[in-house]
């Protein structure tokens, strides 16, 4: 990178903030007319995305500073430094202009697709090839969640079965996205789920062996549960089906809804994604 020009940075003192604390805690709450229930949490945030190397990350913010007009509400790049090239790769994301970077770092904007699904991409590399994490788990991307609701028909309860259904099968063999397993060889898989009407992220996590799914919302305090639980309903019922249907766990799974529970007392985080990918970039582009 060329650092020429570049304004000088704070040179405070930095260190590790409480965004890298697990979002997993041990106190859930079961939905309504269920007792509560303990648990333990399914990993440690830390595991993945340790405290960052201080001298990668003025690099980084070197890099990003450069054109950047903080005052200007229109023009938020000076043209010669808005393009990145060569095109910045997170698997497969291809960022060419550094409004990736400059959304992402908005606390009130919500995180697209490409943010959500660079995230998700180096947390399942580091569940595939980090023996030390201890971690049998996979992901979904964000396209799995839109198809899934794409199939289910909410007002009729029923699931239609179409092209995108072999897909989604896909998913479960672990054949379709970048470092995926077979649904039936983890015991956790992570599920990104997206609230269109208010344009929230919110996490799903299928405990496989246990049958049953938790979902974990950072709004809790301003969305309310029948907003998630309407959220969730397509893949409560489209879940269980797709694996009746591809066979890939040593049960059958009952033909009923999947199990969810909404977890309470989380920490109400802003920017633990903004935190992990400005990490994990830090390392991929120096």
């Amino acid at each position: 990178m060329d650092d020429s020009n570049t304004p000088e940075i704070n040179k405070r003192l930095r260190r590790p903030t409480s965004c890298i604390q697990s979002p997993f805690v041990q106190s859930f709450q079961s939905q309504p007319g269920c007792p509560s229930i303990d648990l333990p949490p399914l990993f440690e945030y830390k595991m993945f995305v340790d405290p960052p190397d201080s001298s990668h990350i003025r690099k980084f913010d070197k890099w990003y500073h450069i054109g950047l007009h903080t005052g200007n509400k229109l023009q938020k790049f000076h043209k010669d430094h808005l393009e990145i090239r060569p095109t910045m790769e997170l698997g497969p994301v291809k960022i060419q202009s550094k409004m990736w970077w400059f959304t992402l770092n908005q606390v009130a904007t919500p995180l697209n697709t490409m943010h959500i699904d660079a995230m998700f991409y180096y947390l399942r590399l580091n569940m595939k090839v980090n023996s030390s994490s201890g971690l049998n788990a996979t992901s979904t991307d964000c396209y799995f969640d839109f198809m899934v609701r794409s199939i289910y028909d909410k007002s009729k309860k029923v699931i239609n079965a179409n092209d995108k259904q072999k897909a989604l099968i896909s998913y479960l063999t672990g054949e379709l996205i970048p470092f995926n397993s077979n649904w039936g060889e983890v015991e956790h898989v992570l599920i990104l789920i997206f609230m269109d009407k208010k344009a929230h992220w919110i996490l799903g996590h299928l405990d496989v062996a246990n049958w049953h799914m938790d979902v974990y919302n950072s709004s809790f305090k301003t969305i309310r549960d029948n907003s998630v639980l309407d959220a969730v309903e397509p893949l409560r019922n489209v879940i269980p089906h797709l694996l009746r249907s591809s066979k890939v766990l040593k049960f059958e799974p009952p033909e009923v809804p999947l199990y969810c529970r909404l977890c309470k007392d989380i920490p109400h985080q802003t920017n633990v994604l903004v935190y992990s990918i400005k990490l994990l970039i830090s390392f991929n582009y120096t």
